[in-house]
């Protein structure tokens, strides 16, 4: 379709979308716009036109203004019977193009003695006879123009439609159109009168066989009957007597009928003098709503809408009297609203309170059987939950009342399953993985007095397959290669049945809203072994960068991911170890908490509570040979705490190893000499050492006698070739953010260093973003938190950008 231009004439190409079909109205509005009217006159109410087609044929048109609202059409083209079953695109474009030129202006330009002239191209004989005409004008014929009527007796007919309200107009007696051409319409010389048209023309939607307006929107119907206040005559079209416009609220309320087995629930308003009327038809309006009754036109209360709202058919509605309990539970404080009518009060049945039967109704959003394996959208069931109460006992007139402790204990059983209720379905939805859940599980999820249906039918139409994790892990036996850390070869595969398959199938698709099940190529649903997809592909993306495109894994594990396969076991998770890796797995399931140390009588000093408990942890870590970041915050002691168990490491009271190689402490410039002072003041027994200044490396033979090394950041990056020829039995960052860029240079200096344990002291371990405390945990425990790519990729962008299942598996 063509670009019309058309937002400044919507009313004639509405016009003319009646006259012609959208493609012949298209292309004449195009001939228009590409100069095709080549000639284009008005006199008096008749246009004169020439087209020129794109054949180069010349048409000429003739255009009959009628009315304000009805133009007949002549052209070469075509028969006078083929012009009144459809116009033709010739004269489309001439009707256009007079109202570009601004025929149908009030004030055109032109007095109304004269013709209107637009001429695009013309032969020197045209212009010649126009100009003469200028010199020697003749009168013409009066031109009908816009007529101003006097004060004209203005009447109005009411007339609701459904939700809309009809307004017909009329001007001694004369009925109201939509005008088409405004020079030709009829106007009053009152301001008010004319607002009135101008309102319905811009509000209202003109029935050509009704010849009404209607306006829906309650807005413009307030602002019309605020003008229609100012008119004498206006009328209902279904009395014919004149209206009324209240000033009070309709009010509403329900007329409750006691019949035998059944109630029959009305609506009916209640009149501002106490009268009440039954109710039938339509609100009109689109809120705050309006209803005419008789002759008078009520404005609707808040409170009466969202009574006629639960009667949306129809005004009447049957109820079974057994399920009338909810109505009856706030039947009193209903009646003294006035919001209850009750008919016949002494049939109304006792009452009495009961516990519910759960009636849950379930079924599949589709079907579950015929979607495509690689479909990404979640399994979804609905459901439809309901309260079924006794019946009463034989002969007596009893209603049983909602048990509201129970039903909430019965609606929250659902939301422990995970169904979430959609008030805009009015159905419980469960989808995901909560939903295959509930598949597997089946009826045992619901004890008594559950009442379930679907459910069978829907296990019918699913198919489950098993996958197990296998982890084989055995010790290192060639201690030079694992250095002091005892290592692990570990093999990863994973088996659907028995039958070993790639890896990478539990990758291959990821599905919305799924983190523990995943479906295969078969079609089959299978459980995620190890506690979903993102807590496995944390661990396995901690072993192998590349675990999403492998068959298998083989690599050596540090006793820190020996860890993390642990907390992975499942029932679904298989692992076979040898007696070193038993061992180890044993310590760390019977592990109930950190042992505390007896402080170190040769530490000169006491240590407060939480100092001995982070000096126990220190232990802790050392026993099991596990890196850690002290992240106190500063002037808590993390320097002391530090001192006091290398203290305790010397005496040789850790029953794994004790200090027999020197310990480096490397700190800010700014404090190492306060690291000194603190090592002589708490720790005078341990041999301490600074290696600063320009006669430092006079000091190098001699580290390996001291107990403690102290050195700086700076001169870590410059002594790097010495010190990591070392071989340490600690290596301690103090204000271990210094090393938050990985690939600062004295983040790898750090990193080149040799030490049995490594520890961090830092009390902002992050300052900005994630991957700085991957930089630390790469210095403390090389590879615990997987490659820095996978990291980025599948931990700390997930945290960036609030992804549930990533910040889940960090």
């Amino acid at each position: 379709m063509v670009s019309l231009g058309s937002e400044s004439k919507p009313k004639l190409l509405q016009y003319l979308r009646r006259l012609a079909p959208f493609s012949v109205v298209d292309r004449g509005i195009s001939f228009a716009l590409d100069g095709k009217v080549v000639e284009c006159s008005k006199v008096h109410s008749t246009i004169s036109a020439i087209v020129r087609a794109h054949e180069g044929e010349d048409f000429s048109v003739s255009l009959e203004i009628v009315s304000a609202s009805r133009v007949e059409a002549h052209c070469r083209c075509s028969t006078r019977e083929e012009m009144e079953e459809q116009w033709c695109p010739h004269s489309v474009a001439s009707l256009w193009r007079a109202s570009e030129l601004g025929f149908f202006e009030p004030h055109s330009g032109f007095a109304s003695t004269e013709s209107a002239f637009r001429v695009n191209t013309s032969s020197p004989e045209e212009i010649a006879s126009v100009l003469s005409s200028l010199v020697e004008p003749r009168p013409l014929p009066e031109s009908p123009s816009t007529q101003t009527l006097e004060s004209p007796d203005v009447s109005v007919l009411i007339s609701p439609s459904g939700d809309r309200l009809g307004f017909q107009v009329s001007f001694d007696s004369h009925l109201q159109e939509p005008h088409l051409f405004e020079s030709y319409s009829q106007r009053s010389s009152r301001t008010i009168d004319n607002l009135l048209l101008q309102l319905l023309e811009d509000a209202g939607s003109w029935d050509d066989h009704g010849k009404m307006w209607y306006v829906n929107s309650s807005h413009h119907i307030d602002s019309l009957l605020g003008l229609l206040q100012e008119f004498e005559t206006v009328r209902v079209s279904t009395t014919g007597e004149k209206l009324q416009i209240a000033s009070e609220e309709l009010s509403a309320a329900i007329l409750i009928h006691w019949v035998h087995l059944n109630s029959e629930l009305s609506l009916v308003w209640r009149l501002p003098s106490g009268k009440t009327t039954e109710a039938d038809g339509e609100l009109i309006g689109t809120g705050p709503y309006w209803r005419l009754i008789d002759s008078t036109l009520y404005r609707v209360s808040s409170t009466a809408a969202r009574i006629a709202a639960l009667f949306p058919h129809g005004p009447r509605l049957t109820v079974p009297k057994r399920k009338m309990g909810p109505i009856l539970q706030v039947t009193d404080q209903l009646l003294s609203h006035d919001f209850l009518v009750v008919k016949n009060p002494e049939a109304q049945p006792k009452t009495a309170i009961k516990p519910p039967k759960p009636s849950l109704e379930l079924w599949s959003k589709e079907e579950i059987a015929g979607s495509h394996f690689s479909d990404s959208e979640p399994l979804t069931i609905l459901g439809s939950l309901e309260f079924e109460y006794p019946a009463p006992p034989q002969g007596e007139d009893i209603v049983y009342l909602p048990h509201r402790e129970k039903e909430r204990e019965f609606r929250e059983h659902l939301r422990t399953l995970g169904f979430q209720y959609s008030s805009e379905k009015q159905r419980y939805v469960l989808s995901g993985d909560s939903a295959l859940d509930l598949i597997e599980g089946g009826p045992d999820l619901f004890p008594r007095p559950w009442k379930v249906e679907g459910l069978e039918l829907i296990q019918q139409q699913v198919r489950f397959a098993n996958l197990n994790l296998n982890v084989a892990v055995t010790k290192v036996e060639n201690p030079e290669d694992s250095g002091p850390i005892d290592w692990f070869q570990c093999k990863i595969s994973l088996s659907q049945n028995n039958a070993n398959i790639p890896l990478s199938t539990l990758f291959r698709i990821i599905r919305k809203n799924s983190d523990r099940w995943i479906r295969l190529d078969s079609g089959a649903y299978a459980k995620v072994p190890g506690g979903g997809l993102g807590r496995l592909q944390a661990t396995l993306g901690f072993l192998d960068p590349n675990f999403r495109l492998s068959n298998t894994i083989k690599t050596r594990l540090q006793p820190s991911h020996a860890i993390g396969l642990l907390h992975a076991e499942d029932d679904r998770v298989h692992i076979s170890a040898d007696k070193s890796f038993e061992s180890l797995a044993h310590r760390i399931r019977n592990f109930g908490r950190i042992e505390t140390i007896t402080q170190s009588k040769n530490f000169r000093g006491k240590l407060r509570s939480y100092q001995t408990d982070g000096v126990s942890w220190m232990n802790f870590l050392h026993r099991y040979e596990l890196g850690g970041i002290l992240a106190d915050e500063m002037g808590l002691g993390k320097t002391v705490q530090t001192l006091a168990f290398l203290q305790w490491l010397k005496e040789g009271r850790s029953d794994v190893r004790s200090l027999k190689k020197p310990a480096l402490i490397v700190a800010p410039t700014s404090v190492i000499m306060n690291w000194m002072y603190e090592a002589r003041r708490f720790t005078p027994q341990l041999r301490s050492l600074l290696l600063h200044g320009v006669k430092r490396r006079e000091y190098f033979p001699e580290i390996k006698d001291h107990d403690v090394v102290i050195t700086s950041y700076a001169l870590l990056r410059i002594d790097r070739p010495a010190l990591q020829e070392i071989d340490f039995s600690y290596v301690v960052l103090d204000e271990a953010q210094n090393i938050k860029n990985p690939h600062a240079a004295t983040s790898r200096s750090a990193k080149a260093l040799r030490a049995e344990h490594r520890l961090a002291l830092t009390g902002t371990p992050t300052e900005n973003r994630p991957l700085e405390l991957w930089s630390i945990f790469d210095f403390l425990m090389p590879g615990y938190l997987g490659s820095i790519d996978f990291f980025r990729n599948h931990l700390e962008k997930p945290i960036l950008e609030n992804d549930e299942r990533g910040a889940r598996a960090a």
